[in-house]
């Protein structure tokens, strides 16, 4: 199979997986929000164990410094935290997302810039919407659509 072909599957398998999770958070909001967190949580705990259990498999340096054991425990810490607590990733899920929107369009910001300076005819575009998606991180932030908008989104 082609490159292009695997990819094209890829996507496609992907854009499908997204619908489904997306009508499954329209229809049945609760119970969505209440499985995607025990979800996270699960994916937590296990590269938390993942992260400790890499830190000791390597005799040599190579792991030296990059503080799995902390953060593998941190992982598992957060992993019981979700699952225990579902309810707080969907109060604090809007204002993380909102900073790393608002970050991302900082970074675009920057590009637009960088574009302008080499020359690039349409540099305009990318700071409209690096404004656009500011001010929507921002939004977000402050939470002015309230604490279901990530459903619907």
């Amino acid at each position: 199979m082609k490159a292009s072909k695997r990819y094209i599957l890829t996507f496609s398998l992907f854009s499908a997986g997204y619908i489904a999770l997306g009508l499954l958070l329209l229809l049945a909001p609760d119970q969505s929000r209440q499985f995607l967190s025990i979800a996270l949580g699960i994916a937590a705990i296990v590269a938390g164990i993942a992260r400790i259990a890499w830190h000791f498999a390597k005799d040599d340096l190579s792991r030296a410094f990059h503080n799995d054991i902390p953060g593998g425990v941190l992982l598992v810490l957060a992993g019981i935290y979700l699952i225990a607590r579902a309810e707080v990733l969907w109060d604090w899920l809007p204002v993380i997302l909102g900073f790393a929107v608002v970050f991302d369009s900082m970074v675009k910001l920057q590009h637009a810039f960088d574009l302008k300076r080499t020359g690039f005819a349409h540099w305009w575009a990318v700071l409209a919407l690096a404004l656009a998606t500011a001010v929507l991180g921002l939004l977000l932030v402050l939470g002015i659509f309230g604490k279901n908008i990530l459903l619907y989104y």
